[in-house]
Order: structure tokens, then sequence, then C-alpha cells
């Protein structure tokens, strides 16, 4: 999958307000509360929110709904298997 850099852009900056809302529902690492402390975190701090968030996909809804990006609505509950953002893979340079 190949998104432009302003896709890109705006795709990590709703991920890790999303796990960052997350981390605050489920209290998994309580000092992680701004962006900045997100982006120093180690990878396998950043798995653990994301890993709760697949674990917990009621709480995208929750996320959703508090809308604090004020965006138009979307649908980030249906990640098609197999793809990119699915749970196990990893972004790919091809699409």
């Amino acid at each position: 999958m190949n998104l432009s850099q302003d896709d890109a852009d705006f795709f990590y900056r709703l991920m890790w307000d999303l796990q960052l809302f997350v981390n605050r529902r489920l209290g998994l690492l309580p000092k992680i509360n701004t962006p900045e402390k997100y982006a120093r975190l180690a990878t396998p701090e950043k798995l653990k929110m994301r890993n709760a968030l697949f674990e917990h996909p009621e709480l995208i809804a929750e996320y959703v709904a508090s809308n604090p990006e004020r965006l138009s609505t979307r649908n980030w509950t249906s990640w098609p298997a197999g793809s990119a953002s699915s749970p196990g893979n990893s972004w790919s340079s091809g699409s």
C-alpha cells in the first residue's frame, strides 16, 4: 500500500491519537498522555497500545463518537484481512 505523504501523516496522527485514547481508557501507560510522549516510546510499548486497540475494537466506536479531530464519519472498524492495517501485518511498499 502506498500513501501520499499527506495521507501518511494524517493516518499516523489519527492512529496515534486513537492509541492514546485506548491508553487513557485502559490505563496501560498512565504517564503517556501526549503524542510527543508516545513518539518517544520504544516499539514494544507502542505495540502494547496497538494490540490493546485490536483486542478492544469497541473503543474505536467510543473514539469516533467523541470525535476529537472533528472528522466526518469514517469506518475504522472494518480492516480487511491481510491489509496493511490489520493485526500482524506491517506496511508494505507495494500495493
